[in-house]
């Protein structure tokens, strides 16, 4: 073979080689591209749902389907958040990949995909079961993107990382899964205040409260007891089938009564500076439609059910009740 006869071939040889090569990065760029726009998860996945774990660096928290709502196995089978539920569930359903790349070590570490080492650079693993208690997916969670409108994400068992077009976020603290807050009024619907030996009533919205029994209160300290009331949020919660009420023998009483009928009394449990709430609903003998159609609607998270308070407006209220 001549010296244009070997170089000939050489060149064939590279050719050949350079095709090959343009060929499997074709082929790896193109099942990438076909990826995109995909949805991340299968709809079957969410067909049969009985559990859903999530374990961030702080907690774990099992959700469980009840009804049309959720559970949070960890707040002794309270109520999640509906909002937070609904949203999160919408997010999983509707993430799409918006890119795929391989998932190196360092770039795992780099994206807070890593299931060990320091807390910050952990990810959030999502593990959701179905009524046969299979795992039917497992995720893992991480950093999210630059614009924070997506978020890094990977399986265990998988050799790729992806990038999806949503963000999905997650509460750090456990009592912050579920439903909140305990009390939501508005200062002008509450038209009566009853303590354990005191009762104030006021005729209509913007006018002030009335003593008809005990301790005459200043305004500043009705402005105080209404402000509590407009957002009570809790910070534990227990069943009443797991609530030991003797080991708080202090007690008070609150009623409010709104001006459409709706009654709250409220139970205060206390020792040692913890405060434990209860809260059970009635009417007045002439409530509203609406009115009747919230006890309906709400009663069930409150009934059967101990919320523990901050103990700033635990020992507000508790000193208000006592007179």
């Amino acid at each position: 073979m001549n010296f244009a006869q070997i170089k000939l071939a050489g060149l064939l040889a590279a050719i050949s080689t350079l095709c090959t090569i343009s060929a499997l990065i074709y082929v790896h760029h193109t099942d990438s591209a076909l990826e995109n726009g995909n949805l991340y998860l299968a709809e079957e996945v969410f067909a049969d749902i009985a559990e859903i774990q999530i374990s961030t660096p702080n907690n774990r928290i099992t959700l469980l389907p009840e009804g049309h709502l959720w559970q949070v196995k960890e707040a002794d089978y309270y109520y999640a958040d509906f909002n937070l539920m609904h949203n999160l569930l919408n997010s999983l359903k509707i993430a799409r990949i918006a890119n795929k790349q391989d998932a190196t070590p360092n770039l795992i570490t780099e994206l807070n995909l890593q299931t060990s080492g320091e807390q910050k650079t952990q990810a959030t693993s999502i593990r959701i079961k179905d009524k046969k208690a299979r795992v039917v997916e497992h995720i893992l969670l991480g950093a999210s993107t630059t614009d924070k409108e997506g978020i890094f994400a990977m399986r265990p068992t998988d050799k790729s990382i992806y990038t999806l077009n949503q963000y999905i976020n997650f509460p750090k603290q456990l009592i912050s899964w579920v439903q909140q807050p305990l009390t939501s009024i508005e200062e002008k619907d509450i038209q009566q205040i009853q303590f354990t030996d005191a009762h104030y009533k006021r005729k209509d919205t913007g006018y002030p409260f009335q003593t008809l029994k005990g301790k005459t209160l200043t305004p500043s300290d009705f402005a105080q007891i209404l402000q509590i009331f407009r957002y009570l949020p809790f910070e534990k919660v227990i069943s009443a089938q797991n609530f030991d009420d003797t080991l708080y023998p202090n007690r008070s009483y609150i009623k409010l009564t709104e001006f459409d009928g709706l009654i709250r009394d409220i139970e205060i449990l206390t020792d040692n500076n913890v405060y434990w709430l209860k809260q059970t609903f009635s009417t007045t003998p002439l409530p509203t439609r609406g009115t009747n159609d919230y006890i309906k609607n709400n009663s069930f998270l409150y009934d059967g059910w101990y919320f523990q308070i901050s103990p700033i407006e635990g020992k507000r209220l508790f000193t208000y009740a006592n007179g």
